[in-house]
């Protein structure tokens, strides 16, 4: 298992490194995006696994205030797998934990069923970045704003077409009409799924396992041996991956301030 989450943690720094910059400050790595600095994923710092809970806070107090006398907006720390006992010091505190479970795929996807009106296609030209931004205005602009998830779609457009990077997106079409969207990167042999979405006049149709084991088996295809998402442990889908036969093998918190 160890071997496992190390590649998944190695797979973890080069999905990020697709849309980020980042530098080594000894005690942690603070990560930026020059052209999406309000996103809460593209800029944080990330601190090392095998500091002890004096050295971590130490960190937390320092990066807060520097952000907030900055008028930074937030602060975002990963504490990663180990400290969650310090992330829920921090329950009652002007912030936000994130919790995420690091789910694995362990079992064959024959039984899954598939829709055979949909057609999943590598995301290649600017007629499909549009596509992007259309399904991202209507999953997530009522909770992020239009403006955000438009700038969103248009920078991640630019990793998806930019032929030097790692991270590849899938459009989904019903009956010609694009109704979902993931990302999918592999690295050697360990595959990230990433920003899985269905439009929401299409979900519970069975689009989104059409898409997952699209995804899985060029994964597989590919050469990985790991395939691995990140879910949100407060949140439902983690239940239907789960019953797809992904399994559950490590946590990862994270701490957001909001100034």
């Amino acid at each position: 298992m160890r071997e496992i989450l190390d590649k998944i943690l190695e797979c973890e720094d080069k999905y990020i490194e697709n849309f980020c910059k980042s530098i080594n400050e000894g005690n942690y790595r603070r990560y930026f995006d020059d052209e999406l600095r309000d996103m809460y994923d593209h800029n944080f710092i990330k601190v090392n696994y095998d500091l002890d809970n004096n050295e971590v806070l130490n960190i937390i107090n320092t990066e807060t205030r520097n952000r907030y006398e900055t008028n930074s907006g937030f602060c975002k720390i990963i504490l990663g797998n180990t400290l969650r006992e310090i992330s829920l010091s921090f329950k009652e505190e002007k912030s936000e934990i994130e919790h995420l479970g690091v789910y694995v795929y362990t079992e064959g996807i024959s039984g899954w069923k598939s829709i055979d009106e949909c057609e999943i296609k590598k995301i290649s030209n600017e007629h499909m970045v549009k596509e992007l931004i259309n399904l991202d205005l209507a999953h997530d602009a009522e909770n992020y704003g239009a403006d955000f998830c438009n700038r969103r779609a248009i920078r991640k457009g630019k990793v998806y077409l930019d032929t030097n990077k790692l991270c590849d997106s899938y459009n989904c079409y019903y009956n010609n009409v694009p109704v979902g969207n993931c990302e999918l990167m592999t690295y050697y042999d360990t595959a990230k799924i990433e920003s899985f979405a269905v439009h929401p006049d299409y979900q519970r149709k069975g689009i989104g396992t059409t898409i997952l084991k699209y995804l899985v088996s060029k994964a597989v295809m590919e050469g990985a041996k790991v395939v691995y998402l990140l879910a949100d442990e407060d949140d439902t889908p983690k239940d239907m991956y789960i019953k797809m036969g992904f399994k559950k093998v490590s946590d990862i918190y994270s701490l957001l301030w909001k100034f």
